[in-house]
This record gives structure tokens, C-alpha cells and sequence, in this order.
């Protein structure tokens, strides 16, 4: 490794000493140097030794596993500790979000050009569906995008015959800060990120679960869904989700690099695969899952987007799974849930596209121990087809689409004051969302089918939309089917 480490900080060298980088270097002005090359393709992208020099960590795999990022540190952010969506102070948050996103084009000097910024993931991060403060959630801001100081990303494209293994690292330069001192900073990012590991060894996770009176759980379950319903008897509101949290002893503190592991393994098996691994480190917190549901994601002009509401449990072999999928698409309750969620998608897209397609009769997507309704949505964002630099409206997209009804309910913001008045838990980032975006592409998951840990603690979070006619029980057995998920992952190298 210690040849790659010389190419890499040569690499690095060569881009800092070009005319147009000294040149920004001197102008006295704020700089954000971006710089990309090769990274050894034998190499994870999660890197042990690097991710110890940071306290903020974020892993992301997307659900056609076509990339994976990892990205530690933080060069800058976009934050804000009130939320970046409908509620009070949005139209002003949303604003300076975007007027900063601007500002950044005009301040990177960068050795990457638009024509390859497809898999380019410029910012990470997340937002939180609500917060109260304190609490388990403390360690994260209500939204929060970041700049890393370095990400490892492989891609592995149909139309390429290997994966493609890179690094990006970027710093934001302080007025008068030497070239020498920038060289320094990259060698030890190339020492941190080119040190061989040894192979992970397997760890049995044994989990407890935090209950002094299990039905005590079941029993504050069904007054909530109770108050669902009364509140949905009065018309006022349609639809309501609703969530709870177990939370387990864990006889070990397992490592990032081990939960990567099991996430990475996971996505490998069919029942895995369809899903975005996510994690998400900040200080002594990580939260991390496997997502069936992705808010939107765009590739040049073109956005994807889905409607995931409405499920049954798998069946135990394949005569009764697909008789569980008869029966899902049959159920009424179950189409009237995943219409809310598509109409409104559709509707909200109408004010960033005129060309929206989508079949009005739901599939079935399947994951580990859930089966859902699910509709794709494609829609071609206004401006030119063949224009490659026209930058996303990221944050309008992501403050009109989020929370969608099928984490929320509908109409949404009748749905969010009742869940913050009546729900017991804070949702944190479950039901939030997570991703990356740049300038011209995104892709942003709503971070469902999580758990999360601090220190030898893991809690795990399921919800399940309600209307008219749910049942209690019903409702109560989708959301440990969902939490399954979480223990699937943990426990399958155990299997």
C-alpha cells in the first residue's frame, strides 16, 4: 500500500500546484479545493483507520447496488436544527439552504468536471421527521447536509466490466493557509485510508429486549391506533401513521465496520436486494437500516421516485407467499392506503414536470420479511432534455415531497401535528431521510426499517399507517414483521 499512498499524495500534489488552484488560493477568497482519483479497487470503502479521525461517519448503498459511498469528516454544512419541511419557518430555512448551495459552485475549484459527477456524492446527510429536545436523538441536528472532508465510493455500472474504486477529498481553505499544510492534511488522509485491515472477524450479536411487561407495548399500541381512528371518524384527516420503538441490550458494542458488514451482506441475498443500506455516525449514535422506500433520486433531469405504502408478511414457502400477495392485492384497505401516497406524489410532482409517468395499478416489492404495494413514479424535471448543467432543485424538491403520507399521513400536515400530540416516541431520524446529492444528481432514502444504537443499546423503530377500518392487532403484527428486518441483518451470519 505504501505505492499507492505515494500515487495518491503525488496526485494530490500535481492538482494543488496547477496555475488555477494557486491562482483561487491567492485571491484572498474563501476556496473549497475538491479532489478525485483513483482509490485500489481491492480496498472496502470503509476504512477503520480513517473513520477513527472522525467523529461523523456516513455509509450510503444504493438500492440497484450500482455504488457505495462512504464519507467521514465534515469540511462544511448546510444545517439547521427547525426542520427543512412544511412546518413554521420553511419558506425562510429553504431560502438560505439554497442560496448556500449556490454560493458553493462559485467557491469550488475542483478537478472533476459535470460530465462525471453521475456517482459524485458532494453531500451527505440526513433530516430528522421530527425532535424534541434532549433525548436519544441529541447527537443529530434536525437537517443536516455536509461537505466531508473525504469519501471512498466504488461504482460498478452495468456498462463497465469491473468495479471502479475512488476517493474525493475535499477542504475548505482558510485565508492564508499554506500549500504545505494542505499536502500535509492529504498525506495523512492517504496514510489513514491505504492502511491494511485484517479481515473482520465474525461476531455473534446477542439482543435482550428492554421490556419489564411485554404487553404493556401492545396495550398503548392499541389506544394509539384507537385515537387514529376516532380522529379519522371526524373527517378531518384520512390517514394517520403511527409508531413505536422496542429497545434491546446488546451483549457487545459492535463496531461501524461490523455493522457495515452485515448491511453490505444483507443487500447480497435476494430478500436483501431492492433495498438502500444506510448508516449514519455522530458522536456516540449511530443509526443505520436498510430501506425498501427512496423519496426520489435524479440522474441529469431525470427523476425516479416510488409509492411504497400498503403490506402483508412473506409467506414461508412460495405457494403461501404468493397467496399473501394475492391477498395484498386484493385488500381494500391496503389500495386505498397506496393511492393517498401515489396521488399525492404525482400531484406534487406537477409543479416540477410536465412529463410524469406511472401505472396506476401497484406492483408488489418484496423485502426479507414484508411484502408492499409499490408504484414507480418517473417524472423529466423542467429544462432542456440534452442539458447536463442545469443545477436540481434539491431542496424544493426534498421540502415538497417529505414526509410523503406513507410515513406521515393525509392530509400531511393535520397527520404531523397529530403524531407529535399523541405518539409516545420521538421518531428522530426514523422516518427522516437520508442520501447524497451535488449539483446535478441525487439520491435520498426515507430512512424506514432502522435502528439505533448507543453504546451496548439498539432500538429499533416500526410504524403502519391507519385509517377507517384498521385493527389494533393487525397493525401491531406489521410493525414486528418490519422490526424482524433490523434482526434479520444482525443475526444472519448467525443463520
Amino acid at each position: 500500500m505504501e505505492q499507492a499512498n505515494s500515487t495518491l499524495s503525488a496526485a494530490f500534489s500535481k492538482f494543488i500546484n496547477q496555475a488555477e488552484v494557486k491562482n483561487s488560493l491567492k485571491s484572498g477568497n474563501e476556496v473549497i479545493l475538491s479532489f478525485m482519483t483513483q482509490f485500489p479497487d481491492s480496498l472496502p470503502v470503509f476504512r477503520e483507520t480513517l473513520a477513527k479521525l472522525y467523529s461523523t461517519v456516513f455509509y450510503y448503498s444504493d438500492s440497484r447496488n450500482e455504488y457505495e459511498i462512504c464519507a467521514c469528516g465534515e469540511c462544511l454544512s448546510l444545517e439547521n436544527s427547525d426542520l427543512l419541511h412544511f412546518d413554521s419557518g420553511n419558506e425562510r430555512s429553504l431560502a438560505f439552504a439554497e442560496q448556500k448551495f449556490l454560493e458553493l459552485q462559485e467557491k469550488i475549484v475542483r478537478n472533476w468536471s459535470e460530465c462525471c459527477s453521475e456517482f459524485i456524492p458532494l453531500f451527505v446527510g440526513g433530516m430528522k421527521f421530527n425532535s424534541r429536545p434532549g433525548g436519544e436523538w441529541s447527537d443529530y441536528k434536525g437537517a443536516k447536509w455536509f461537505l466531508p472532508e473525504v469519501v471512498i465510493f466504488k461504482t460498478n455500472q452495468s456498462d463497465s466490466p469491473s468495479e471502479i474504486s475512488r476517493i474525493l477529498i475535499n477542504f475548505r481553505v482558510a485565508k492564508g493557509e499554506k500549500i504545505s499544510e494542505l499536502l500535509k492534511k492529504a498525506e495523512n488522509i492517504s496514510a489513514a485510508s491505504l492502511v491494511y485491515e485484517p479481515e473482520l472477524k465474525k461476531a455473534r450479536i446477542l439482543l435482550t429486549a428492554n421490556e419489564q411487561d411485554p404487553k404493556a407495548g401492545e396495550r398503548d399500541w392499541e389506544r394509539l391506533v384507537s385515537k387514529g381512528k376516532e380522529l379519522i371518524a371526524t373527517k378531518d384527516i384520512d390517514k394517520v401513521v403511527f409508531s413505536r420503538a422496542t429497545e434491546y441490550n446488546l451483549n457487545q458494542e459492535f463496531s461501524t465496520a461490523t455493522i457495515i458488514s452485515k448491511i453490505k451482506n444483507f443487500k447480497g441475498r435476494p430478500d436483501g436486494s431492492g433495498c438502500n443500506g444506510y448508516l449514519y455516525r455522530e458522536g456516540k449514535s449511530v443509526y443505520w437500516g436498510c430501506s425498501p422506500e427512496k423519496l426520489f433520486s435524479v440522474k441529469g433531469l431525470k427523476l425516479e421516485t416510488e409509492a411504497v405504502a400498503g403490506s402483508i408478511a412473506r409467506g414461508v414457502n412460495d405457494e403461501l407467499d404468493r397467496k399473501n400477495e394475492i391477498m395484498l392485492l386484493s385488500s381494500e384497505k391496503n389500495i386505498d392506503e397506496h393511492n393517498y401516497v401515489t396521488r399525492y406524489i404525482v400531484n406534487t410532482l406537477k409543479k416540477f414536470s410536465s412529463k410524469i409517468s406511472y401505472v396506476k395499478t401497484p406492483r408488489i416489492k418484496k423485502t426479507a420479511k414484508v411484502q408492499h404495494l409499490w408504484t414507480p413514479v418517473t417524472a423529466e424535471l423542467k429544462g432542456s432534455e440534452d442539458d447536463t448543467t442545469t443545477i436540481i432543485p434539491v431542496f424544493k424538491l426534498i421540502s415538497s415531497l417529505f414526509p410523503t403520507p406513507a410515513v406521515c399521513g393525509f392530509p400531511r400536515e393535520v397527520a404531523f401535528r397529530i403524531i407529535n400530540e399523541y405518539e409516545n416516541i420521538d421518531r428522530g431520524l426514523f422516518t427522516g431521510i437520508v442520501g447524497w446529492f451535488n449539483f446535478y444528481s441525487a439520491n435520498i432514502a426515507v430512512s424506514i426499517r432502522g435502528g439505533l444504537q448507543r453504546n451496548n443499546k439498539l432500538t429499533i423503530y416500526a410504524g403502519c399507517g391507519i385509517v377507517e377500518d384498521s385493527s389494533p392487532e393487525t397493525e401491531y403484527e406489521e410493525t414486528l414483521l418490519k422490526m424482524n428486518n433490523i434482526l434479520t441483518i444482525i443475526d444472519y451470519e448467525n443463520q
